[in-house]
């Protein structure tokens, strides 16, 4: 299973109310490894964000934003994976697009029955 759930809450002092509640839904289609490190990082990044606590909304979101962000490349560092922006390592395409500019895909056009027309 890839897909991973947290749920947890602080109550106030007197138990009347509560601090904040995190409700986390971690989808795994960027594999199981970053959905479990998710669940397991994230709400504890956010809430440590001296923002959170504020009262401020704007500083609430911000903190929960910037948590978003750490827990992301805590994961990457952690995984090993090199920091974006380094010069180290080129990303590789991976697939092509299916344009008619493209001679290739204007051949597999034509092979089919169609055409390919310029509005020029």
């Amino acid at each position: 299973m890839e897909d991973f759930f947290s749920v947890a809450y602080q109550q106030t002092e007197d138990e009347k109310d509560l601090e904040y509640a995190f409700f986390g839904i971690y989808d795994g289609h960027g594999g199981a490894e970053a959905a479990a490190f998710a669940k397991e990082h994230l709400m504890e990044t956010i809430i440590k964000h001296k923002s959170f606590w504020s009262d401020s909304d704007e500083d609430v979101l911000r903190a929960i934003k910037d948590g978003y962000i750490a827990t992301h490349y805590a994961m990457w560092r952690e995984r090993g994976y090199q920091e974006p922006g380094s010069s180290e390592w080129k990303a590789k395409p991976l697939t092509r697009d299916h344009k008619p500019e493209n001679a290739e895909e204007m051949s597999r056009i034509v092979k089919c029955g169609g055409k390919v027309m310029c509005k020029s």
